[in-house]
């Protein structure tokens, strides 16, 4: 389900904080990886835009990135993260754990698109369709709500919502409604 143009729902965004293979520009995709102390921090800077929202509802991907990034922002509040397997990033299969560059090198040797991947990853449409059954969850929850995701996860909610599709860093808190993108001050 996607919202009725009239809907004034909304929904809060925070990427998770910085992991070392983010820092090398690595694909994680589905692998499991930790924060590093750059990505608690980040975390950890953003609580304060936590308490303004005041949300009833925090939606995560079961990650440890993601569930690490929900226990510091949560860490004084009385809220519960509902956890969306369908959030989880998307599935790069052969091309995880390789760089950013190798996986470039790789497109233009082949001639491929921003969309393609090996035949063992997620298929983009699949991919959309898997995370945007997520964000229903999230949007059935108590408002406010955050979802605490991927970078993935940003470009699904940017299709979700019929938003141009644009990367959401770690560090920042990002308001979605049907009106677009709003990038909350920390």
């Amino acid at each position: 389900m996607r919202p009725h143009p009239e809907t004034e729902k909304k929904v809060f965004f925070i990427r998770h904080g910085e992991t070392d293979s983010n820092k090398l520009s690595v694909v994680m995709g589905s692998v499991d990886e930790s924060l590093n102390e750059k990505g608690r921090e980040q975390i950890s800077q953003l609580r304060s835009v936590l308490n303004a929202i005041a949300p009833k509802s925090v939606v995560v991907s079961p990650k440890k990135r993601c569930m690490e990034s929900a226990e510091i922002l949560l860490e004084d509040k009385d809220i519960q993260p509902v956890v969306v397997s369908e959030l989880q990033s998307r599935a790069r299969g052969s091309w995880e754990g390789k760089s950013w560059r190798e996986i470039e090198d790789i497109r233009k040797e082949n001639n491929l698109s921003l969309r393609d991947v090996p035949d063992d990853a997620e298929q983009w449409d699949d991919f959309m369709q898997r995370v945007c059954s997520g964000i229903d969850v999230a949007l059935e929850q108590d408002t406010p709500t955050v979802i605490i995701g991927h970078t993935s996860t940003g470009y699904a909610l940017c299709h979700y919502f019929n938003l141009p599709s644009t990367q959401l860093p770690a560090g920042k808190v990002f308001c979605f409604s049907r009106n677009g993108i709003q990038t909350l001050p920390p």
